[in-house]
C-alpha cells in the first residue's frame, strides 16, 4: 500500500520545493516595491487637517413665532380706546415686543386678507400703530382706535337637516280566484285542449331553434 502512494509523495514534496523556491525568488522585488511605495508616500506634503466647526445656535433665543407677551403698562394705557368703525376684520395676529416683528392680518371692505406690519396703512386711511394678542391698535389722523377679532355667535352657523325619504307607494294585487282558473279548465273540450297543447309545442320548438 505505502509502495503505490510513493509517487504521490514524491511529486508532491516536488510541487512544495518548487513553489517555496519561486515565492524565494519573489520575495525581493516585493520588498523593493513596497520601499518605493513608502518614499513616495513620506515626499507628499502632509495637509494639515482642521476639524469641521459647526455653528452653534441656541434655538432658545429665536423667538419663531414671536413673543406672545405684551408690554403690561402699554397694554393698560390703550385699554379703553373706542373700537373703530372701518369696515375691517381681524382674523389673525402676530404680537411680539419687537415692533418690527409683529404682523397683523385684516380683511378689508372687499373681502381681501393682507398683512400688514406697524406702520403699514390700511384702508379708510388708518395705520397699524400697535399688535397685541386679542386686537390691534390703529391710528386715524392722530387718533387711536383698536380693532379686535369679532365674536362667534350662532348666526354664524348654518344648521344642515337631512330630508326625510318619500314613502315608497305599495302596489296591491287584487287575489286570484283558483276555482274560477279549475272550473274553466274543466270546462275546455278535448278539442281545445289538444289545440293549446300543439300551439306549446310549437313555442317551444321556436324557443329552441338557435
Amino acid at each position: 500500500m505505502l509502495a503505490k502512494q510513493f509517487p504521490w509523495i514524491i511529486a508532491l514534496l516536488l510541487l512544495a520545493g518548487s513553489v517555496a523556491a519561486t515565492a524565494y525568488q519573489l520575495y525581493p522585488f516585493y520588498l523593493d516595491e513596497t520601499s518605493k511605495k513608502e518614499q513616495q508616500a513620506s515626499n507628499i506634503p502632509k495637509q494639515a487637517i482642521t476639524p469641521e466647526r459647526t455653528p452653534k445656535r441656541n434655538i432658545a433665543k429665536f423667538e419663531l413665532f414671536g413673543d406672545f407677551s405684551a408690554p403690561a403698562a402699554q397694554i393698560t394705557k390703550q385699554e379703553n380706546l373706542p373700537k373703530t368703525r372701518l369696515r375691517l376684520t381681524l382674523t389673525g395676529v402676530s404680537a411680539s415686543n419687537d415692533p418690527k416683528r409683529a404682523k397683523a392680518l385684516v380683511e378689508g371692505p372687499d373681502r381681501t386678507t393682507l398683512n400688514y406690519a406697524i406702520g403699514d396703512q390700511l384702508p379708510g386711511n388708518a395705520t397699524l400703530h400697535a399688535v397685541y394678542r386679542d386686537r390691534i391698535v390703529l391710528d386715524r389722523a392722530g387718533s387711536l382706535e383698536t380693532l379686535e377679532f369679532p365674536k362667534l355667535s350662532s348666526s354664524n352657523f348654518v344648521a344642515s337637516t337631512t330630508p326625510e325619504p318619500e314613502p315608497i307607494p305599495t302596489i296591491t294585487t287584487p287575489p286570484v280566484d283558483v276555482t274560477n282558473i279549475n272550473t274553466m279548465r274543466n270546462n275546455l273540450s278535448a278539442a281545445d285542449k289538444k289545440s293549446i297543447k300543439d300551439k306549446l309545442s310549437a313555442l317551444r320548438a321556436k324557443l329552441k331553434q338557435p
